[in-house]
């Protein structure tokens, strides 16, 4: 078996230790030498075409807004256990305002699904029982910042209303 072969991208003779293992390649190889794979790697990368591609995906999800719902229904299914419709049903029962501030979200906004995570094991997606309500994304992330610490909010709260205005010297 020969030790050395030709690279297809760039025409040089090297090693085989050069080309990356490959089971249905010539001799267990890859077709191109890690070097030129990694070039290729550099600019086709996502870092190279993140704004294309964003663009891109914002265009097609703008004509297929059908595909865009299908997928935040699964992600709400993996991630909370819980179906569109009972989102909606939550939605509903909360008159369509965030369970914190009592205000509606923005015109294509959606709340964010608010849960206790000392219920769940850490890490692990919710189980869907301890659901608390659905909130602005600014909201549920006030509250992390506080660690869902009921306490540390009223205190925050308090001061808020007996500091509403520094006196200027």
């Amino acid at each position: 078996m020969p030790d050395t072969k030709v690279c297809r991208k760039c025409g040089v003779e090297k090693s085989l230790d050069d080309f990356s293992p490959r089971k249905k390649g010539k001799l267990g190889r890859q077709a191109w030498c890690r070097k030129c794979y990694n070039e290729r790697a550099k600019v086709s990368s996502y870092r190279v075409n993140r704004d294309l591609k964003r663009k891109n995906s914002r265009n097609y999800y703008a004509n297929h807004p059908e595909k865009r719902e299908r997928i935040w229904e699964k992600s709400l299914e993996r991630r909370y256990g819980l179906t569109a419709e009972r989102y909606y049903k939550i939605l509903s029962d909360q008159r369509g305002l965030c369970a914190v501030c009592l205000r509606p979200p923005k015109p294509g906004e959606r709340l964010s699904v608010d849960h206790d995570h000392s219920c769940c094991p850490e890490g692990a997606r919710s189980c869907g029982k301890c659901i608390r309500g659905l909130v602005h994304s600014s909201c549920n992330f006030a509250i992390g910042l506080f660690e869902d610490n009921p306490t540390a909010l009223r205190l925050a709260a308090q001061y808020i209303e007996r500091t509403a205005v520094m006196p200027q010297e």
